[in-house]
């Protein structure tokens, strides 16, 4: 699949030394060769919910437990996403899973069994193991980024 990102925000490196491209055009994948540079496209598609569950992307973060297998993905209108790098499908975490609000600004991971991003409004924890989405924080208050913390 041959794609051209015009613009994009924000570049991370995960455990594996892979370059993750993203912003306002889905998530990329940078896989290096003998030439350069291989890409790997993930987008949305709205028929199936094992995709990328927005192509607006604020923010990834490698898994605390397994950063080798997944790959969290904060979206503007998508919630939560879970990557796994082996099947290249996702696990979407949206409102109806719990989350406060479908805008994740920033990936945190609080220790090895939780993975959690600030929304709008809240702070979202997902505890990994269950698949259980908590929320913490009140109206009023406004998280914007979190830093990416090395889980325990």
């Amino acid at each position: 699949m041959q794609q051209s990102t015009e613009f994009s925000q924000f570049f991370w490196e995960d455990s594996e030394g892979l370059l993750w491209i993203f912003g306002f055009e889905g998530l990329v994948k940078a896989i290096p060769n003998s030439t350069g540079y291989q890409f790997e496209y993930f987008v949305n598609n709205p028929q199936d919910r094992s995709t990328l569950s927005s192509n607006i992307v604020l923010s990834v973060a490698d898994d605390p437990l397994e950063p080798r297998r997944y790959l969290w993905v904060g979206t503007k209108s998508g919630g939560l996403n879970r990557l796994d790098k082996q099947s290249g499908t996702f696990k979407q975490y949206k409102r109806e899973q719990g989350l406060p609000d479908n805008v994740i600004y920033g990936v945190l991971a609080e220790n090895p069994s939780k993975t959690g991003g600030s929304a709008r409004t809240y702070l979202a924890v997902v505890r990994t193991w269950v698949s259980v989405a908590s929320t913490y924080g009140q109206r009023q208050q406004k998280l914007y980024g979190c830093r990416w913390l090395a889980g325990q």
